[in-house]
């Protein structure tokens, strides 16, 4: 059709058209295109889709960001047929957070193609199936290439990479531990900035000097409890000549952390965080600080010497003008420092090659001399060259910036991964630091502590719980108290289990007004509809996990390799662990304290406001504040108070009123750590738990009070023979729900001390969840759970006949 020339007027010229189509063609590219951290065109018309645990921001200040930023658009570069995505994983406070979210990840099918792995927990991912051998993928790099797979592995390192015959990860950054140390905390404490300590002694020397020389810091610091004290004390016992596991002739392994080696480094740790030493005529116990905040307090400069991981590539992300590092200090053995590396393994879920390949391609890229590149060009334009390794500035033509480097890092690094030795990686190595670090924490109890009987009680649970050492006759004789027990608690279960059902039969189908109304169909419609979406969650969510469990328990769960029945294996291991009627026993110490507070308190509470004639309103709203505060700000709140320094406000305040002598470390003390967990949360809730009962006082007819007073009687007496009888359906009900709630709740335990210390405020739904999800180990948590819950179904029981004997009334 051909256009009339007024038409032809408003056409834009030919060239100009095209143009503009293709600028308007890249922009919709661009805005259409994946953003992975960026946006970036696709040249292939089918990518691959790599899912990663997580893609860098952008618009990230952090070096590491911009790093990790640069990582993936060079590699989106070199592979335009791959597409990236990522997500965020579950991140559990006071925790090795990164593994347990990647193992929920595992357990809930959404875990990504690109495995991060650990040395510890490396074994644990092999024998569960979680990786894919890289075996034709090294091979196959090796010939193309033309390098050896040797020369990328660092020595220390092989062993951990191969297994089995095979390879499972690739690293990518090695790291090892060194010494590091505040200047600006040195120079203040009168000591040369540039001479940190060499050996153990003049580490506990160092840091008495700069634990006095301000008031709330601390010379040293540890992260202390929830299974970390034996991965801070890996230094002292690899300097002092100690392994903790070693492998025999025949390939098992064994624990050996109970040598005379290990004692005495046990010994200097101990010195470190408890012994005596005197300063200006007044005692101090220990120079170091131990606790799940240990980093936030370094950042904060809060303490003075710490020790962390160094990295290969970059030898810190800290001011090198504030920050020293050095090697950890020479024990008997020399200085030697424990060596890890952050490796890569591929998704073994991962059932399409064409992800696998892609997945192979990012594992290579990153521990490629490419990936380096990257990361040493963006540091050096960013102004980061002085904490670069100068044999990264030198390969990549970057010698100009040399001078920058602090002198003696390089060699810190260089004689640091010549001496290490790679952290624990053998046979359930996951487990080994749960196990180790009771017995230590232990040790810095008291100075006047056996240390090698704990040590030796420590390796002997060791190789029976974590390396499965059983004598057959012990097991044998095991098995039958298992099968014992297990009849006593099922029966336990059914009978009450039977009770509630036939309440509930009786309750629903027994009454005088459901006969008459039986043979309406009305009557039953409107009810059941309206209850219908509650019991279909509680279905879902409660009876459906409840039922499923019961099978889990008898069964050796894995969440990639088919499940294997195990009969009463995990009943037969729970009830024989030592640790969990510890968590038991806790769990009845925890309840005793929260029901013993959290119960009585609101109580008299709510008779106390019902009594005050002036300022109800006032005293009501500032008791039940605190339960406006969230759960977080109440730890956070609370763990400032407990602050073990002498600008600790509790320290401070107890010592005005000179109610103890010295500093007390509240939560590290065995004796007062479960009472220090319970007191915030009672502080908290006390104000809206009393709410009910005042709303109960309501119900209360004044006149009988009137009456009583008439009789003569006094507070008491009225207290006695009105208000508890009007309030003990009440209260009943209360106890039983407060005591029930008390025996699985965790939450505050967990992040006000991990369990710690020396295990001595982990309850029983932390040790089931840690069991869970942790360490994977399924059916034994499940059976945890199953034997707790015959032990609180009679409480159920209790709590529905009261229920259903109660008569509700609404208050005149």
């Amino acid at each position: 059709m051909k256009l009339s020339g007024s038409h032809n007027a408003f056409l834009m010229p030919k060239s100009f058209s095209k143009t503009l189509i293709a600028a308007l063609s890249i922009i919709i590219l661009s805005l259409s295109g994946t953003y992975a951290g960026g946006t970036a065109a696709r040249t292939a018309r089918n990518p691959v889709t790599l899912h990663l645990w997580s893609l860098p921001n952008r618009w990230g200040r952090d070096i590491t960001e911009k790093v990790n930023y640069a990582l993936i658009e060079r590699f989106k570069e070199l592979h335009p047929d791959i597409l990236l995505t990522g997500s965020k994983l579950i991140v559990i406070p006071n925790s090795s957070s990164f593994d347990i979210g990647q193992l929920l990840a595992i357990a809930g099918g959404t875990a990504p193609d690109v495995m991060y792995i650990n040395f510890r927990k490396s074994e644990s991912f092999i024998t569960q199936g979680f990786l894919y051998p890289l075996d034709d993928y090294i091979k196959e790099w090796e010939q193309k290439e033309k390098i050896k797979i040797d020369d990328v592995v660092q020595p220390q390192i092989r062993p951990v990479v191969k297994r089995y015959g095979h390879y499972w990860f690739l690293p990518f950054n090695n790291l090892v531990m060194v010494l590091m140390y505040r200047k600006d905390h040195f120079k203040e404490a009168g000591l040369d900035m540039n001479a940190p300590p060499n050996t153990w002694d003049e580490l506990y020397e160092y840091a008495k000097k700069l634990t006095v020389s301000r008031q709330g810091r601390y010379g040293l610091g540890f992260i202390g409890t929830n299974g970390r004290s034996a991965w801070q004390f890996m230094t002292f016992l690899r300097s002092a000549g100690g392994e903790v596991i070693t492998q025999d002739k025949k390939g098992d392994w064994h624990a050996v952390y109970n040598t005379p080696e290990v004692a005495a480094a046990l010994k200097f740790y101990q010195k470190l965080l408890i012994g005596k030493w005197y300063y200006e005529g007044r005692e101090h116990l220990g120079v170091s600080y131990v606790g799940l905040d240990m980093y936030d307090r370094w950042k904060d400069g809060q303490l003075s010497m710490i020790t962390d991981y160094l990295s290969d590539t970059v030898l810190a992300t800290v001011d090198p003008d504030v920050v020293g590092l050095a090697r950890v200090p020479e024990g008997p053995e020399g200085s030697i420092s424990e060596i890890n590396a952050s490796m890569l393994g591929i998704n073994a879920t991962v059932k399409n090659k064409a992800t696998r390949d892609a997945a192979w391609e990012y594992i290579k890229y990153m521990a490629s001399d490419e990936a380096k590149k990257v990361r040493t060009t963006v540091m050096v334009e960013n102004g980061y060259a002085k904490i670069v390794n100068p044999k990264y500035l030198r390969k990549f033509g970057y010698e100009r910036y040399l001078w920058q480097v602090v002198p003696g890092w390089e060699k810190t690094l260089e004689e640091a991964l010549a001496h290490g030795k790679p952290e624990p990686y053998g046979k359930n190595c996951d487990l080994v630091y749960r196990y180790m670090s009771p017995a230590i924490e232990s040790a810095v109890m008291s100075e006047d502590t056996d240390i090698k009987k704990l040590l030796d009680d420590a390796v002997k649970l060791t190789e029976e719980k974590m390396l499965g050492y059983i004598p057959e006759k012990i097991e044998r004789k095991r098995n039958t108290v298992t099968w014992v027990v297990v009849i006593i608690v099922a029966l336990i279960m059914g009978f009450f289990a039977s009770k509630i059902i036939d309440g509930i039969v009786k309750v629903t189908f027994k009454t005088e007004d459901t006969k008459r109304n039986r043979k309406k169909i009305s009557y039953y419609f409107l009810p059941v509809l309206m209850l219908a979406p509650a019991v279909g969650l509680i279905i879902i969510w409660q009876y459906y996990p409840l039922f499923r469990g019961l099978f889990m328990g008898f069964e050796e769960y894995n969440l990639v390799l088919p499940n294997k029945f195990v009969g009463l294996a995990n009943f037969r291991d729970v009830i024989f662990s030592k640790l969990f009627w510890e968590s038991m026993l806790h769990t009845f110490e925890y309840s005793f304290w929260f029901v013993g507070l959290g119960f009585i308190l609101p109580i008299i509470f709510a008779l106390m406001v019902d009594e005050i004639k002036v300022g109800q309103f006032f005293f009501r709203t500032v008791f039940y504040l605190p339960a406006v505060i969230t759960g977080l700000m109440v730890i956070l709140l609370w763990k400032q108070l407990y602050d073990p320094s002498e600008a600790g406000l509790l320290n401070k305040l107890c010592l005005a009123l000179h109610f103890i002598s010295k500093p007390k470390r509240w939560l590290d003390d065995p004796k007062l750590a479960m009472l220090c967990v319970v007191i915030p949360s009672i502080w908290a809730r006390i104000g809206s738990a009393s709410l009910i009962y005042q709303a109960g006082l309501k119900t209360i007819p004044t006149d009988m009070y009137e009456a009583a007073e008439i009789d003569g009687c006094n507070i008491l007496r009225k207290l006695r023979y009105i208000t508890i009888p009007y309030l003990k359906p009440l209260i009943i009900i209360n106890f039983v729900g407060t005591f029930i709630g008390s025996m699985h709740s965790f939450d505050r335990v967990m992040a006000m001390t991990g369990g710690g210390p020396a295990n001595a405020t982990k309850v029983l739904g932390l040790n089931i969840w840690e069991n869970a999800y942790m360490y994977l180990k399924f059916g034994y948590a499940t059976s945890m759970a199953w034997i707790m819950g015959s032990l609180l179904i009679g409480f159920t029981f209790y709590q529905l006949r009261v229920l259903k004997q109660a008569d509700f009334r609404r208050a005149e």
